[in-house]
């Protein structure tokens, strides 16, 4: 074989190409590296800036918190001692008192329930006599008391049919009431009761004074004895009115249906 000067300069250049190929990877490498770990102490900087804000951001809270109850709507007023252990809480309560609140609890022991008690049929199913069933209820309100009676107004329509009539007072006890006149005109009816378990006696007042857009207040049982005592309001539309009323078996009925 001969020896040929070209072959070994081509060989020196692709020994020179592959060197310098090789230094730029190591380059290419050691930057990457360099990346790689300043992208790592980037996120651990951001991690402790995070976690530092937290810190003081809850600091600023715990400070400002106090306070801050302080100003709510309805909020105790807190007073932080040197010794937070022995904080000191004040409430402030509100009483609400007006004329209706003063006006219900005035009478509204004088309001009585009236249950009505009849003999009832025997259906097809029961036995051959009568039993004596509650057919209704409604209210009443005590005005009088003489010697060992007391005395109780009430609709016409509630104590209607009654065979017996029961009276609840306010403290939840019941006592057997006697019918002592009803009048179906007026729809009133008069019961008396033994006075024993009366302490308020409502005063009637006078009704020629009352003026049109006057509040009035109306304390009974609209729907029943679970519904005792319960309370509205309202206002004097009109005064000297007449409201014809048909006293029919049906209209009747219905009255009782709505007022009871």
């Amino acid at each position: 074989m001969g020896y040929f000067p070209e072959d070994e300069q081509k060989q020196q250049d692709r020994v020179a190409e592959l060197e310098a190929r090789l230094q730029r990877e190591e380059e290419e490498k050691q930057l990457r590296q360099h990346k790689k770990t300043k992208k790592g102490a980037s996120k651990w900087g951001y991690f402790v800036s995070g976690l530092s804000g937290v810190i003081v951001g809850a600091l600023l809270l715990w400070l400002l918190l106090p306070s801050l109850a302080n100003q709510l709507p309805g909020a105790t007023e807190v007073s932080n001692g040197s010794n937070t252990s022995n904080s000191t809480i004040t409430q402030n309560a509100t009483e609400v008192t007006n004329d209706v609140t003063n006006a219900v609890e005035k009478v509204s022991s004088a309001v009585v329930g009236i249950t009505n008690i009849q003999d009832v049929a025997p259906n097809f199913w029961s036995q051959n006599t009568a039993t004596r069933q509650e057919v209704g209820s409604g209210s009443g309100v005590v005005y009088k008391v003489e010697g060992e009676r007391a005395y109780i107004v009430t609709n016409h329509h509630v104590v209607d049919g009654a065979k017996q009539i029961e009276v609840t007072l306010d403290d939840g006890s019941k006592a057997e009431a006697q019918l002592v006149g009803s009048d179906i005109w007026t729809d009133l009816a008069v019961l008396s009761i033994a006075s024993e378990s009366i302490d308020t006696v409502a005063q009637f007042g006078d009704s020629d004074v009352l003026k049109q857009g006057e509040t009035v207040v109306a304390i009974g049982n609209p729907l029943g004895l679970d519904f005792y005592g319960s309370v509205t309001r309202g206002i004097i539309s009109g005064k000297d009115r007449s409201v014809p009323v048909d006293l029919n078996a049906v209209s009747y009925t219905h009255l009782r249906a709505h007022e009871t």
